[in-house]
């Protein structure tokens, strides 16, 4: 009887230690015909697998396909309300307003992400998102409400800027988080240009919607704001998608340490001082998000006073933005994973600084010119990377950080310097403006993006190094 007991245990062990493979540990390519590696910076991304197709794929494909459609419906609703605020505030209220608006973006973008901190690791990430996505809906509810009642353009336009900010730099923070929980690093390379993809869809369809209704109701007297009714719904199906899809999905429960803002972000802080190659990502960071908002600042203010009418300045502006993730949607259908595979996750993440240099030298020729094309070319070189190929880079890099840390980490990398670069613009915005040069403020933006340039090669650099560091989550990083 003894032996027939241990045969059962030894033959459960099996099983289990046969599931724990199948479920959670990555396999590794031992193919003959598997990619040769051609330096130590690719050694991490090439032994993890590529395919979650190998593992579970009808359960893979529903949980890329939930977090695909939740990202569609958060561009949607983001995009459609950044070309609706952008003509209404230029139009009602003219460039100066974005010395205002931004600062206060960005404030409220570095006050909701400081209350986030609290929370985005603590709790299970799926009711996180769910609870985000209806309180944003909320949010666009009161918005609405204020156009009703008939108030000043300004004041909705203002909020519904605020709101955009959340929508594409914060919101889309967690998600990409919730993915890196789902997936492994390895997976990521492969995974996560497919599911950009789905991001570009919903910012054809809102860019589209905004493009489209600039046209028509230009001329019909009706208020473009009421636009923005559907991103709430938007918001209110992606809350009642994601838990569905992502049912049986291997999330973060949460660390449920109860830590203030403070103690959150000391700990942030310190946990990547010892990850060489994402600090340096985070303070070239700066340089660049800075570099792209005066870019940002210099098409609106051209196209402005070259443009009449808050129908055509949203049809133009929506119209470029179009073109611009249509461009990103070819790059990561055919270069990006290309790109990463060959070239690996560090030297990926040198490709939007040098974009800046050519967006602040395009910027500067247009100021000097006053050109629409050449300051469009200037928006399309800062876009491009940033919304393909570096967002891809990027989100595989968070991969690699544990699931406990990596929420604050991608908020304190990504979204803390583009909220300091909206509260800084106001100073080369006040610079353009005051001097009637509109090519003063591409010399600081150039001058930027040679900065990012710099910590950029320290990012390749540390890169190995970082690798072997303990802070770096293990089953996501080795096999």
């Amino acid at each position: 009887m003894a032996d027939d007991d241990l045969d059962i245990l030894l033959s459960s062990a099996r099983s289990a230690r046969a599931r724990r493979i199948d479920d959670d540990a990555p396999a590794v390519t031992t193919d003959a015909t598997a990619p040769r590696l051609t330096s130590s910076d690719q050694t991490i991304d090439a032994v993890l697998p590529t395919r979650s197709e190998e593992r579970h794929p009808e359960r893979r494909r529903r949980w890329m396909l939930g977090l695909s459609l939740v990202l569609a419906a958060v561009a949607f609703s983001g995009l459609l309300t950044d070309a609706v605020a952008a003509s209404q505030l230029l139009t009602s209220s003219g460039p100066w307003s974005f010395a205002i608006v931004w600062p206060l973006g960005g404030l409220s973008l570095l006050a909701t992400a400081a209350l986030q901190s609290r929370f985005v690791d603590r709790f299970a990430r799926v009711p996180v998102l769910v609870g985000l996505l209806v309180a944003y809906a909320a949010v666009f509810g009161v918005l609405l409400a204020l156009v009703a009642t008939g108030v000043s353009t300004a004041v909705p336009a203002a909020l519904a800027w605020l709101l955009a900010d959340q929508m594409n730099f914060l919101l889309p923070l967690v998600v990409w988080s919730l993915a890196s929980d789902v997936f492994t690093a390895g997976e990521a390379l492969n995974l996560y240009p497919r599911m950009s993809r789905w991001l570009y869809v919903g910012q054809f369809v809102g860019l589209g919607v905004a493009t489209v209704a600039g046209w028509v109701w230009r001329d019909a007297g009706r208020d473009l704001l009421w636009l923005l009714a559907l991103a709430p719904v938007a918001c209110l199906v992606a809350a009642f998608v994601a838990p569905r899809l992502l049912h049986n999905a291997t999330t973060a429960a949460g660390h449920q340490r109860d830590e203030s803002s403070a103690e959150a972000a000391r700990d942030i802080v310190a946990f990547l001082r010892d990850l060489p190659s994402f600090w340096w990502l985070l303070r070239g960071s700066f340089a660049i998000m800075l570099g792209g908002t005066i870019v940002e600042f210099a098409f609106f203010e051209l196209t402005d006073a070259r443009t009449e009418g808050a129908g055509r300045l949203q049809t133009l502006y929506a119209g470029v933005a179009l073109l611009g993730f249509l461009l990103c949607w070819v790059v990561q259908s055919t270069v990006s994973p290309k790109v990463l595979a060959r070239t690996g996750v560090a030297r990926s993440l040198a490709v939007l600084p040098l974009a800046v240099v050519g967006a602040a030298a395009a910027a500067l020729a247009a100021g000097l010119t006053s050109s629409v094309a050449l300051v469009t070319v200037a928006l399309l070189l800062w876009r491009l990377p940033r919304w393909s190929l570096d967002a891809s880079a990027r989100q595989s890099a968070f991969a690699l950080l544990p699931d406990e840390r990596r929420g604050r980490a991608s908020f304190a990398i990504d979204l803390v310097p583009i909220a300091t670069a909206l509260v800084v613009s106001a100073a080369p915005i006040a610079l353009m403006l005051g001097t009637h040069q509109r090519w003063v403020a591409a010399v600081p933006a150039l001058l930027l993006g040679v900065a990012g340039l710099w910590c950029a090669r320290k990012v390749i650099a540390e890169w190995d190094t970082t690798q072997l560091s303990y802070r770096l989550k293990r089953r996501k990083r080795l096999n």
